[in-house]
């Protein structure tokens, strides 16, 4: 495998190409109740491997993410600032189980179809009319760990559930984009809100391999249970 094609797929992993999204939620403090939870298992959806519990500010210019075991154990810590645009954060992730920090820093004058991370979310529903009208976003997208932004695409899937709209992001190149799996993300059609998330996570997994998973998204105020993770 040539150099380059090896560090890309290298960066996709460990960027996780678009999970850990600080999604568009309404108010809420960390120390108090997320409303937004994301609870993450294992590729066959049986397994709990995690949850990610969203926290914003009253006007969303920064989130914080905290990912918790089964056990409602902290493991890992995201932290996003929209300052530099709403797609193009820069943020902290820092993994509690190894005391490794990973970082991106703003590129406020990033050509516009440059996303960053978690900003694909707010990505997604500037350019919904496009989207749902069958056509491809093309866009260029920065992970951790990789200096040079991806190549990606996004196009709506057919036969998708009524009411949702499902999309598929994919590397945009011939050369490169049998390296890494499709991503597959269920949008509600009415709020644009994400639902589900499946492909590659931004959080190893206990013994540092990449994992796949898939996510489901819930968006009512979390009760006591799911903070504590039960």
């Amino acid at each position: 495998m040539r150099p380059e094609t090896k560090m890309i797929r290298s960066a996709l992993v460990i960027g996780g190409v678009l999970l850990g999204m600080a999604i568009a939620v309404s108010a809420a403090a960390v120390e108090g109740r997320p409303d937004v939870v994301g609870s993450a298992y294992d590729e066959s959806g049986d397994e709990l491997l995690y949850r990610e519990l969203h926290f914003c500010r009253d006007d969303s210019a920064s989130c914080t993410v905290d990912y918790r075991d089964p056990a409602g154990t902290t493991i890992a810590r995201k932290k996003l600032d929209y300052s530099s645009g709403s797609h193009r954060p820069s943020l902290v992730m820092r993994d509690l189980r190894t005391d490794k920090e990973y970082a991106v820093e703003p590129e406020v004058d990033a050509p516009s179809a440059t996303v960053v991370d978690a900003g694909f979310d707010n990505y997604v529903r500037s350019q919904w009319s496009t989207l749902t009208a069958g056509e491809p976003v093309h866009f260029r997208f920065k992970v951790v760990g990789f200096d040079d932004p991806i190549p990606m695409k996004a196009q709506q899937e057919a036969g998708c559930a009524e009411g949702k709209v499902c999309l598929k992001v994919t590397v945009d190149s011939w050369l490169i984009g049998w390296l890494a799996d499709p991503i597959e993300l269920t949008y509600a059609r009415d709020s644009q809100r994400l639902l589900r998330f499946r492909g590659v996570s931004n959080l190893r997994g206990p013994d540092g391999e990449s994992q796949k998973v898939d996510i489901r998204y819930t968006y009512e105020a979390a009760d006591a249970s799911s903070v504590r993770g039960e």
